[in-house]
């Protein structure tokens, strides 16, 4: 399999790790609603965990580029180093498209997928996606991204069956004007029993998740 250089891709993982900050370290935000529509920059969640794991979402807009990542941690609920550590990045031509019609005070977007890959971030991880022979390869190497798209990876992410080149649609909505600026960004279709990005203007997200991101 192809192997992906991931500078390439932007600097989302080199500094996922250092973007974990308590919520009681963060400046007040103000009440009121924005008025600033331009998300260019780079966001990041707080650690979120699930029973038994740990992640941290990330996602930068830079020349009409926009790239998500999700940091995972396996077996720990702290966004500590763990024995499994993976991310997933998605990317592709970006462009706002409007007000939503649905959120009030939110903003569509559209993502035009061009890119899907998984970076092992340790040395375990490399031996699970190699000896698992994820996506057909078993030359998946330490912090290289390899490419995901068009496989069913069976590693917790529907991204893996998003066909390249097809564009996707969601919603995001700032909703605090204070340092850091606070929002909420929602790729998810609101398709029912579906995940993953959204392939349909009109299935676009109604309602925003509870997921916080922070401009770094």
């Amino acid at each position: 399999m192809k192997q992906t250089n991931i500078f390439g891709l932007g600097i989302l993982v080199i500094g996922l790790a250092s973007c974990q900050v308590k919520l009681d370290e963060l400046a007040e935000p103000s009440v009121s609603e924005a008025t600033e529509t331009s998300i260019v920059g780079i966001w990041s969640t707080n650690c979120m965990e699930d029973s038994s794991d740990s992640y941290i979402k990330s996602f930068e807009v830079k020349d009409d580029v926009l790239t998500m990542a999700t940091l995972h941690y396996s077996g720990t609920r702290t966004c500590e180093q763990a024995k499994l550590s993976h991310t997933i990045m998605y990317s592709g031509a970006y462009s706002a498209s409007g007000d939503s019609t649905a959120v009030s005070g939110g903003k569509n977007y559209q993502l035009q997928l061009s890119v899907v890959v998984a970076v092992p971030n340790t040395a375990d991880s490399v031996s699970f996606l190699n000896d698992g022979a994820v996506c057909g390869s078993t030359t998946w190497a330490l912090n290289q991204a390899g490419l995901l798209s068009g496989c069913n990876a069976g590693i917790d992410y529907d991204y893996s069956q998003v066909a390249l080149n097809t564009t996707h649609y969601g919603v995001f909505k700032i909703i605090a004007a204070a340092t850091p600026n606070i929002l909420q960004f929602e790729a998810d279709c609101t398709i029912a029993g579906y995940q993953g990005l959204c392939p349909s203007a009109s299935d676009r997200p109604a309602t925003l998740g509870g997921t916080s991101y922070f401009r770094r």
